[in-house]
C-alpha cells in the first residue's frame, strides 16, 4: 500500500513517489486525494489506488479491497460504504493505532 502523502490545511494528497511540486500536481490531477479530521486512510481496489479507473462488465464484478487506516490517538473502527450500505468493517475493542482490512465485495454501480 502507498503511504507516501502529503498533508495541508485543505486535506491529503498521496503522492505515490517523493514529494515534488510535479508529483503533487499530478496526484491532484488524478483524484489522488482526500480529506480527514482524524486518521490518515489508504485503499486499493483490486490493486488500483484513489485516482485510478477500474473497468468492470456492465453486470458488475468483485473487487479485492484492501484499506487501512493509522492515527495517533486510538482507531474504533474502519468501514467500508458502498451505496450508503457498510459492506465491510472491521473493528478494535482495543486502542489500536492502525487498523487494517481485506476482503471482496460484489460491486455493480458506482
Amino acid at each position: 500500500m502507498n503511504t507516501n502523502w502529503f498533508e495541508d490545511e485543505g486535506g491529503n494528497v498521496v503522492l505515490g513517489g517523493e514529494f515534488s511540486f510535479d508529483n503533487w500536481g499530478k496526484a491532484v490531477r488524478a483524484g489522488r486525494t482526500f480529506t480527514s479530521s482524524g486518521p490518515l486512510i489508504g485503499m486499493t481496489a483490486d490493486g488500483h489506488e484513489e485516482g485510478e479507473e477500474i473497468r468492470m462488465p456492465s453486470d458488475g464484478g468483485t473487487l479485492e479491497i484492501d484499506a487501512w487506516a493509522v492515527c495517533a490517538q486510538p482507531i474504533h473502527g474502519l468501514e467500508i460504504v458502498y451505496n450508503g450500505q457498510v459492506v465491510v468493517s472491521q473493528k478494535s475493542e482495543s486502542d489500536a493505532n492502525r487498523l487494517e482490512l481485506k476482503e471482496k465485495i460484489k460491486v455493480d454501480g458506482w
